[in-house]
């Protein structure tokens, strides 16, 4: 019996540069899954835009979504953990994002997942936003004050800005809330004259979201493989049985790989899966 669990990062890994699966890798992984191979995915996304993304495709185990802060079982998009910022800090930190000139978009659990964006957003937020609503079918709603949120979970928040403005953001944020939050920025496939800073709370990672998976979920005994790029990968690289990084990937990430492989937009991903499956079946 194979008992490794695939789990992977999104864009820049997964992904081809449209964010889309290649037709290759779709069909990959159909048949991969119908042999029963283990497999999910943690990624900075949604729970909607992975259901579009993986649109006929049965991804039958609990994905790690918004960077580790919220598990959802894929197929009845029921919130399995969420991991929220402090209500105590929410006032605070909003202040600091809006005083360094940034707009900040606020990711909530409320039942369902909403994103709420303020009315005047940069090229890369609007962006965002015409995703979530109209690609995603998200429900993202605009805000003026966050006293009318604060009592919602909340998953993260985003900031799209240049690198230089998020550099600033991140110095302060860290200096305030070190013991609070992770901050991390991330390139931007879709938007590449922006980055994205992404703030979630201290114990929101990708590397807990794979602990719930060993230990709620029963894989405690298998052997982890994880895929990634980004220096937030880095979190689930520590605690993965082998931690692979695609040729494209953070000169950071490819530092701390324990393998290396090709690029993501030549289906790299899939096609390691798929030889070390093959092998191990």
């Amino acid at each position: 019996m194979n008992k490794t669990l695939y789990i992977t990062d999104l864009d820049g890994t997964f992904l081809t540069a449209g964010s889309k699966l290649s037709h290759n890798t779709k069909d990959k992984l159909i048949k991969l899954l119908d042999d029963g191979l283990l497999f999910t995915v943690s990624t900075l996304r949604s729970i909607e835009s992975i259901k579009h993304i993986f649109d006929g495709v049965n991804l039958n185990l609990p994905i790690i979504t918004r960077n580790g802060a919220l598990l959802i079982d894929f197929k009845t998009k029921k919130k399995l953990d969420l991991t929220d910022i402090p209500s105590s800090i929410k006032n605070e930190l909003i202040k600091n994002i809006e005083t360094i000139g940034s707009a900040p978009v606020i990711l909530t659990y409320n039942e369902k997942e909403i994103t709420y964006f303020k009315e005047d957003v940069n090229e890369g937020t609007a962006w965002f936003y015409n995703s979530s609503r109209f690609v995603y079918g998200q429900a993202v709603e605009k805000y003026t004050n966050i006293d009318a949120i604060i009592d919602e979970e909340w998953i993260g928040i985003t900031v799209i800005d240049k690198l230089e403005q998020l550099q600033k953001l991140r110095y302060v944020l860290e200096d305030k809330f070190k013991s609070d939050l992770n901050v991390n920025i991330t390139e931007s496939i879709e938007t590449p004259d922006h980055h994205w800073l992404t703030i979630n709370s201290i114990k929101a990672s990708k590397s807990n979201g794979i602990k719930y998976l060993k230990e709620v979920c029963g894989y405690e005994d298998h052997k982890i493989v994880s895929f990634g790029d980004q220096p937030v990968d880095i979190a689930m690289f520590e605690v993965s049985d082998l931690s692979v990084a695609v040729e494209n990937a953070h000169e950071d990430v490819l530092n701390r790989a324990d393998l290396i492989i090709g690029h993501h937009e030549n289906d790299s991903v899939i096609e390691y899966i798929e030889n070390d499956f093959k092998i191990k079946v």
